[in-house]
């Protein structure tokens, strides 16, 4: 149930383990797999994973942001072992088109896709197979939530039982937005949903949010693929 009060987390391994205390209290008992995107969204998928006793993957996202002004994102990708996906925001696209033309565009995807492989490269030993496993994908929090859908939009097509996004934070745009999908926050308490077979039937689920949000504070270290226990963690 949500408390209808907002918290300011000191760093991501606070807000992961305040996540992580909630979920591990309010899930049904069984094995989870907690997926963070890179890079944000590790340090709480650790977290998470540890309060769970649960296996830790990552997933490589990388915003498309718009020429000169890059923290608009006319879209993301995301990469996992050998799969990716592509996720556009077609209003900002059609007016950045119109501003850039396609060849910047493309420019910017191509420089961002080399980015990404790199990253995925980085991190292939955090690549548990997803088929028929209960996932929770975690992000350090959601604004437009560009890169937690192109991960969505991958990670569905992997074959999980189930996906349950679990973020400290979120807007309260992106939270309807994404409403369809089950949701938890540190202040609330989670939805869990099975996955639809098909995409137009993704609406059962309820976000569960609280009345305001706050920014989680500087990043955290991410965890290396050289840090041991990478593919579980435990206690």
């Amino acid at each position: 149930m949500a408390t209808g009060r907002s918290t300011v987390f000191e760093n991501r391994s606070h807000a992961g383990s305040a996540l992580g205390m909630k979920l591990s209290t309010l899930l049904p008992a069984g094995e989870y797999t907690v997926l963070g995107l890179l890079r944000g969204g590790v340090p709480i998928a650790h977290e998470v994973a540890k309060a769970l006793g649960a296996t830790l993957g990552a997933v490589a996202v990388r915003k498309l942001g718009v020429p000169r002004n890059p923290e608009l994102a006319f879209g993301a990708i995301a990469r996992y072992g050998i799969s990716s996906a592509r996720h556009i925001n077609e209003a900002i696209y059609r007016r950045a088109l119109q501003y850039f033309g396609k060849d910047e565009l493309e420019s910017v995807e191509r420089g961002t896709g080399a980015d990404l492989r790199a990253l995925a490269g980085t991190f292939k030993d955090y690549c548990p197979d997803l088929a028929e496993r209960d996932l929770l994908l975690c992000d350090d929090g959601m604004a437009t939530g560009a890169t937690m859908k192109a991960a969505l939009d991958l990670i569905q097509d992997l074959d999980p039982a189930s996906i349950t996004l679990a973020v400290p934070v979120a807007s309260p745009g992106t939270a309807a937005e994404l409403a369809p999908w089950s949701m938890a926050s540190a202040n609330c308490s989670p939805q869990k949903i099975s996955l639809p077979s098909e995409p137009s039937t993704r609406t059962s689920g309820k976000w569960a949010r609280t009345r305001s949000w706050k920014r989680c504070a500087p990043r955290g270290e991410v965890p290396g693929p050289s840090q041991p226990n990478r593919s579980s963690c435990s206690g």
